[in-house]
């Protein structure tokens, strides 16, 4: 089993404080290294810190208005429901993509000068792939592979076995997304749960390419552990 993540968000008095330096670090040893390593080196400079911390911080704040589903208590469990509770993975894949929709809107009024929507969407993949590497059933892991696994089938991403890179088609991505938003939007809408666990158990998978990746990927560190003298 492998290490799971650890974070660099505290919640206090009900708000979340994003601690930029840690995610900063985490992005320079973790995720851009991802990024040279798996994509081609045209696509990987478009991936930032600043596009990264930005739709983190969207993220984070689209998770103030999850909601449990109608007819879906928060902590109903039966025989039938394979032990797994789907709506988490949902949400945060939901959170994930609405984050990148907001941000599309306020980039067209002008804000975030120097940030594309392209950059934004090559950033999200490799946050994609980087919370892969945790492979298990934690939420974000899962709903990780739902994005991914979904904009693979929409020929979005593609993953090239004799180079050992992952391709991007960003125009692919946008119309994907779009889909996958509304499918997820509905399966939550639902209440009921089985109809969420159908597609999680579609889309919440391993990727194949993951198993291949793994090795190129070795030397790359899963995450980092903040040190917070002060406070000790």
């Amino acid at each position: 089993r492998l290490p799971g993540p650890t974070t660099a968000t505290v919640a206090a008095d009900g708000k979340r404080i994003l601690l930029r330096n840690v995610h900063e670090r985490k992005f320079t040893l973790i995720q851009a290294p991802i990024a040279a390593a798996v994509f081609d080196s045209a696509v990987s400079n478009d991936v930032t810190f600043e596009a990264f911390f930005l739709t983190l911080m969207m993220h984070e704040l689209r998770h103030r208005y999850d909601q449990h589903p109608p007819g879906i208590p928060a902590d109903q469990s039966t025989a039938t429901d394979n032990l797994i509770d789907p709506r988490p993975a949902l949400l945060e894949a939901a959170a994930a993509l609405s984050a990148l929709d907001a941000l599309d809107r306020m980039l067209s009024q002008g804000h975030f000068r120097g940030i594309t929507p392209r950059a934004l969407r090559i950033t999200h993949v490799s946050t994609l792939l980087r919370a892969l590497r945790f492979w298990d059933t934690d939420p974000v892991t899962a709903g990780s592979a739902m994005q991914y696994n979904y904009l693979v089938e929409q020929g979005a991403l593609a993953y090239d076995p004799v180079r050992g890179v992952v391709h991007i088609d960003v125009n692919k991505m946008n119309d994907g997304m779009g889909r996958l938003s509304t499918l997820i939007g509905a399966a939550l809408a639902d209440g009921n749960r089985r109809t969420a666990q159908a597609f999680y158990g579609k889309y919440a998978r391993q990727p194949i390419e993951l198993t291949r990746l793994r090795e190129r990927l070795a030397e790359i560190p899963y995450d980092i552990e903040p040190s917070f003298p002060l406070s000790e």
